[in-house]
């Protein structure tokens, strides 16, 4: 789909890096693998504006009732507002100081 994106270059467009994430993370010898080959297919296939992030996203049941509920998961489970936050400083880090740094702190 990215690839797809890429043929906005012809117009003057740019595409900002793509970082992406392993969602749904549990334990098991098969999540460690694909984990793995992931790594090693980002590290040796895509360039430096593609990257996979040293992050996972827990395989957890708060993240399947929020989307039930349709609303944000730190909100259907408090103890996953620190997967949150760390994922949104990851993805946005010019805002991790001004927007989440402080609600760390209150909690």
């Amino acid at each position: 789909m990215y690839q797809d994106l890429q043929t906005f270059a012809d117009f003057g467009f740019s595409l900002p890096p793509l970082k992406a994430i392993i969602n749904c993370v549990d334990r098991t010898n098969d999540v460690k693998y694909v984990s793995q080959h992931l790594h090693t297919l980002f590290k040796n296939e895509f360039d430096e504006s593609k990257i996979l992030l040293d992050f996972a996203v827990p395989d957890r049941i708060a993240y399947r009732e929020a989307a039930t509920f349709s609303v944000p998961v730190y909100q259907q489970s408090t103890s996953e507002y620190g997967t949150i936050q760390q994922l949104c400083s990851l993805l946005m880090p010019q805002f991790a100081q001004s927007h989440f740094a402080h609600k760390q702190e209150a909690k």
